[in-house]
């Protein structure tokens, strides 16, 4: 930690890359109230929430956060435990009421979790697994009341207002089976949006991105963007001698709004391309972020020719970002003042909205504060 800050004070000292230590202050990392990592991000592996500067630790030392929403004057801490990592263990998830200090005020209330969460709009879920390896949700509103969660299902996404995109089974068939997104109002009213056949070696499902968070909370996609990704990737090939292809055929993003989805045509999938290993898939997958560019949702993703771009979700022409190469995981920092996107290996950044490339002096002095991992 002390070395990367040493780095930040010295690029100050002598000038070194100026013009990329300006774009970074101008995220307004330097005095953020809150900044949250998600896990995989952060240098001990495991989610974390740092207000004031300082890691938030709950009353029993643990600082695993897996989700926050700001409460008034207060926040919505959810509080896991790293033995929960194995999904095939249930540990409990606490919540509770935190100040703006960083001080516990009170706990709320806690649910069993694998600490994977969804953050809606006012209420924080825990994750389950339930019969069948199916999944169950439940938390607390920011008002510190039982929040309601779908149960039983596939997968499940939070909707604005209390709802809830539910990703489920719907009928079997003879190679596979049908699969339907549902929106389930607060009030429990049902409306399908999509139903889609499964084959039995298909991968279907709701994608969730993810970023790290300065001065917001960190939002599911249905809640902050609006959109959603479905993740296709075909499994054996049902064409003789036509071979495998892995993880991702193709990411598709689309707007949910009512009655109906709303997204790219089914012949002209946002991100297209063959994976021919699971190595290449994965990074597609990792490198993968919804956020907002002015009035625009735009994905950060790598393509087929190994060059990364920012697609227009609702169609359009994509922008590539050269600064990065061909190669390595990309991940974003979403403030409410742009969007940072940086090498996972910390070789180099970029700032959205002023096109700046930022170095990797630069962006340890900027993040290694919060023990966002970078690479040597």
């Amino acid at each position: 930690m002390r070395k990367y800050l040493a780095v930040g004070v010295l690029a100050m000292v002598v000038g070194f890359a100026p013009a990329a230590a300006f774009a970074l202050e101008s995220l307004g990392l330097d005095d953020a109230e809150t900044v949250w990592v998600p896990a995989g991000f952060h240098e001990d592996g495991q989610p974390a929430l740092y207000i004031r500067g300082e890691r938030y630790y709950g009353p029993d030392g643990n600082g695993v956060v897996p989700g926050f929403l700001r409460a008034g004057d207060q926040y919505l801490v959810a509080v896991g435990s790293a033995a929960a990592v194995d999904a095939q263990r249930s540990e409990p998830l606490y919540f509770y009421f935190v100040g703006r200090d960083g001080g516990t005020v009170e706990e709320v209330g806690r649910v069993p979790s694998t600490f994977e969460v969804r953050v809606g709009d006012r209420a924080i879920f825990g994750e389950q697994r339930g019969l069948r390896r199916a999944l169950n949700f439940e938390g607390f509103d920011v008002e510190g009341r039982a929040g309601w969660g779908p149960g039983e299902i596939l997968d499940a996404m939070p909707a604005p207002n209390g709802g809830w995109y539910v990703f489920d089974n719907y009928a079997s068939s003879g190679d596979g089976r049908w699969i339907s997104l549902e929106h389930i109002s607060e009030i429990r009213q049902q409306r399908t949006l999509r139903r889609t056949h499964w084959h039995e070696d298909d991968v279907n499902g709701l994608f969730a991105t993810t970023a790290v968070f300065a001065d917001a909370d960190p939002l599911a996609d249905t809640i902050r963007t609006g959109r959603w990704i479905w993740l296709h990737g075909a499994g054996a090939a049902k064409e003789e001698g036509a071979g495998d292809e892995y993880g991702l055929r193709f990411l598709r993003a689309g707007e949910i709004v009512p009655g109906r989805v709303r997204g790219a045509p089914e012949d002209e999938p946002l991100i297209v391309g063959r994976a021919d290993s699971p190595r290449e898939a994965h990074r597609w997958a990792a490198s993968t972020v919804l956020f907002e560019r002015g009035d625009t949702v735009v994905a950060g993703q790598w393509n087929a020719e190994g060059r990364y771009g920012l697609y227009p979700v609702d169609g359009g022409a994509p922008e590539y970002i050269d600064a990065f190469g061909g190669d390595g995981e990309v991940r974003a920092l979403i403030t409410p003042r742009g969007t940072l996107l940086y090498k996972a290996d910390g070789s180099a950044g970029y700032v959205v909205e002023s096109g700046r490339v930022v170095d990797g002096a630069a962006l340890k002095g900027a993040l290694g504060r919060y023990g966002i991992a970078l690479g040597e």
